[in-house]
């Protein structure tokens, strides 16, 4: 019997609020600590849609989620860091749900995420923020002031798959051009070192890129929690809206303006879209391992179980870098 009236509330909301969960996992690195996830989420209530990168071998992932809740996405496509392919694998994977779901969060992870709050926890959460969307929204100055301008108004070229290989160019008749012309040319042959043709890089950069007009660009953190109502006006805008795709293809990491942007549009002339922040916390200021943001180890065990009760998700976790902080959250919540 449960006799702490906090904790009562809580049960109530828990199983008042087991609702169901469509949980977005991109993925590329992993298989079993992607495992570990699934099951730290799975409350008999959640599905779980999984895009892995084209360029990683699958079967290592089926093998050890071959569950009936567990649909991989069969239309992957490479997730090049900062390139358009994260956003496209997570519009095929919404794209998916819309089509074969009609309720239910949904829950935007990566498989480098994890749960820092229990199954009950996690559900008050939600139950008390039904009809409400999770996700950081503020205008581009305010979240990018040094570097918005690159990242909307410049063309965005990646000659190769590692992590920071990309150069950005503004269009060749603009002002940004030409008050940078030597920086500019050189980067153009570097390009054409690199293996990217003439063609390429002036079919692009011949043309000045705006922003597309009559939607005002907005930014924050990558990850979101939709409700499924929110989910499809987000996919109906998208089909309805080839050129603002388009526009983001050349966009330096347009995971964190693309969706932002959108919602933020719908907003206004949508009352019933509500946001509240993200569930999920990301450490910018600390790097290791060359990583940014950082991968949390067991050093910051403290600093997570701080955390507010809203914030049920954190990142990133490497379990080849420390799984230790894995077990310890477990154990704990």
């Amino acid at each position: 019997m449960v006799e702490d009236s906090g904790e009562r509330v809580s049960l109530i909301l828990f199983y008042k609020a087991n609702m169901k969960k469509n949980y977005i996992i991109t993925a590329h690195k992993n298989p079993q600590q992607l495992a570990r996830l699934v099951h730290s989420l799975n409350d008999h209530n959640a599905a779980f849609y999984i895009h892995i990168n084209a360029d990683v071998d699958i079967a290592p992932f089926e093998a050890v989620l071959s569950f009936p809740y567990v649909f991989f996405i069969q239309d992957r496509v490479k997730c090049i860091w900062g390139n358009f392919g994260l956003v496209q694998a997570t519009i095929n994977v919404m794209t998916f749900i819309a089509e074969t779901n009609t309720e239910g969060w949904c829950i935007w992870l990566s498989g480098q995420d994890y749960p820092v709050k229990n199954a009950e926890q996690r559900e008050a959460v939600l139950a008390q923020n039904e009809g409400f969307n999770f996700i950081d929204l503020n205008p581009v100055e305010y979240v990018l002031p040094t570097q918005w301008k690159k990242r909307l108004l410049y063309y965005r070229f990646t000659p190769s798959q590692k992590q920071y290989d990309y150069f950005l160019l503004p269009g060749i008749f603009t002002i940004h051009f030409l008050k940078h012309f030597p920086q500019n040319l050189a980067k153009i042959f570097l390009l054409l070192s690199k293996g990217i043709t003439l063609n390429t890089i002036f079919s692009k950069i011949k043309h000045k890129r705006t922003h597309p007009v009559n939607i005002a660009p907005y930014g924050g953190s990558t990850w979101w929690a939709l409700n499924f109502a929110t989910l499809k006006k987000v996919v109906s805008f998208i089909r309805a809206n080839t050129a603002f795709v388009q526009y983001h293809q050349d966009t330096s990491i347009p995971d964190e303006l693309f969706f932002q942007t959108i919602i933020n549009h719908l907003c206004q002339t949508d009352p019933s879209i509500k946001i509240k922040p993200s569930l999920t916390f990301v450490n910018w200021n600390l790097t290791n391992a060359g990583s940014s943001p950082a991968v949390f180890t067991a050093e910051n065990y403290s600093e997570i179980m701080q955390l507010p009760e809203t914030k049920i998700f954190a990142r990133k976790f490497d379990a080849e870098v420390d799984s230790a902080i894995l077990d310890l959250i477990d154990r704990s919540v």
